[in-house]
């Protein structure tokens, strides 16, 4: 992962640093898993299915949990130009945000 441009990219974004860094830190957490896995893939290298298992991964643990990692990961794929892997990061992630009506 290019760690310098993305944060660079975060912070033309506005993201204030406390952002970038926890930003950087989840979508670290998810390249460690990525590469953990018995096909040691990398970023670059990500497929769909790699993605769902990492979220059913943390949905075990908790679905408020998720969202943090996905809001992560949609950046990172938009700052490499991966509209597939963006585009899917974003699907997730609405899926497990709770809507309230309003009164």
């Amino acid at each position: 992962m290019d760690e310098d441009g993305f944060r660079d990219y975060l912070k033309k974004g506005g993201r204030s640093t406390s952002a970038v860094n926890r930003c950087l830190c989840f979508v670290t957490e998810f390249e460690d898993f990525l590469f953990n896995k018995e096909t040691r893939k990398y970023l670059d290298e990500e497929q769909g299915e790699d993605l769902v298992d990492f979220v059913f991964v943390l949905d075990i643990k908790s679905k408020t949990m998720s969202k943090g990692y996905l809001w992560a990961i949609r950046y990172y794929y938009e700052f490499v130009s991966n509209d597939e892997m963006r585009d899917l990061a974003t699907i997730l992630r609405e899926e497990r945000i709770e809507r309230k009506p309003f009164p």
